[in-house]
């Protein structure tokens, strides 16, 4: 009974190391699978962003179609409340600020940088007297008409682009000089 107690014991031995090897080995496989697919688009966003371009200086207007592609994946971050999500690629630092009641988020990418604060609306024409206005243009926002204002920095003279998009009492800003960052930015912006 001696002989057969240890061959049942070496028996066990054997199944529970192999059972345990399989357990290894899937886990290995579940992370490689899981570690795919973060690098897979979560889907595809396409966006289209009707603007019309009134130039103050000689009153032409040109109206055009700016179409947006932005494929969204886990590894880009997003900035979420109740009333808005932000996603912005994982590569941009950010920077956040509460002052004076504007929360604003400073993004600064290898392309340059960027600014979206939310205020209240009362705040609209001190965004707007910081520019030296040289061209005006409507364009849409997550189903919401938004302003584009571009012209020179009261400070130092250099190009700012604003967008001005008010929504029940609250003022949404992206401001920047770099256009690509702000498009990218807009595009990555909804209301919930």
């Amino acid at each position: 009974m001696k002989k057969n107690s240890w061959l049942l014991i070496f028996l066990i031995l054997v199944l529970a190391a192999g059972l345990g090897y399989l357990i290894f080995r899937s886990s290995q496989q579940l992370d490689k699978e899981i570690s795919n697919s973060e690098n897979q688009p979560l889907s595809n966003l396409n966006q289209s962003i009707n603007t019309n371009t009134t130039v103050n200086s000689n009153s032409t207007n040109i109206n055009s179609n700016i179409n947006t592609n932005s494929a969204i994946t886990q590894k880009d971050k997003q900035i979420s409340t109740a009333d808005y999500r932000l996603t912005y690629p994982s590569t941009w630092s950010v920077e956040q600020s509460d002052a004076g009641g504007i929360q604003s988020y400073n993004f600064k990418s290898a392309d340059g940088e960027a600014n979206f604060s939310v205020m209240s609306s009362d705040m609209q024409g001190l965004v707007e007297d910081s520019l030296s206005i040289e061209e005006e243009s409507a364009l849409t926002i997550s189903g919401q008409t938004a302003k584009k204002l571009k012209g020179g920095d009261l400070k130092d003279g250099s190009l700012i682009i604003s967008v001005i998009l008010v929504k029940d009492g609250i003022l949404y800003n992206f401001s920047g000089r770099n256009e690509d960052i702000l498009d990218e930015l807009i595009a990555n912006f909804s209301f919930i």
